[in-house]
């Protein structure tokens, strides 16, 4: 079983050597981009700074105004006064602090934000 093992080289890929790739800062290194960067920046950063919040600000502003929101929402609010009950099964069992409860819901539909978002909807503003 003795079989010899061996080994082609294809001509289209160059043979191995054994060398590694050079250290960075050795001759025959490639540039190190960051300091390339440096150097071309080298007394333009505030502009580069500059021009990058404006590009922000100009992607955020795109961002905000160029999307229509994808969904809408309605609601409707029923405060049932009666509770129903196995010792009352007619449901004239009243739940405590009933009014307290109802004065809340009032107060958060007189808030003046939800009356402003309210006053924006083209339902009201046809009327």
């Amino acid at each position: 079983m003795n079989h010899p093992i061996q080994r082609t080289v294809s001509p289209q890929l160059p043979v191995p050597t054994g060398q590694v790739s050079p250290a960075p800062g050795e001759p025959g290194a490639g540039p190190n981009l960051l300091l390339r960067l440096h150097r071309l920046l080298k007394g333009r950063y505030p502009w580069a700074v500059a021009l990058a919040v404006l590009g922000l600000a100009g992607g955020i502003y795109w961002g905000y105004t160029g999307t229509v929101p994808l969904y809408r929402s309605q609601g409707m609010l029923y405060v049932e006064p009666t509770l129903p009950s196995p010792a009352d099964p007619e449901g004239r069992n009243v739940p405590p602090m009933l009014n307290a409860f109802i004065d809340a819901q009032v107060a958060y539909m007189q808030d003046p934000r939800v009356l402003r978002k309210a006053m924006e909807k083209s339902d009201w503003k046809a009327l």
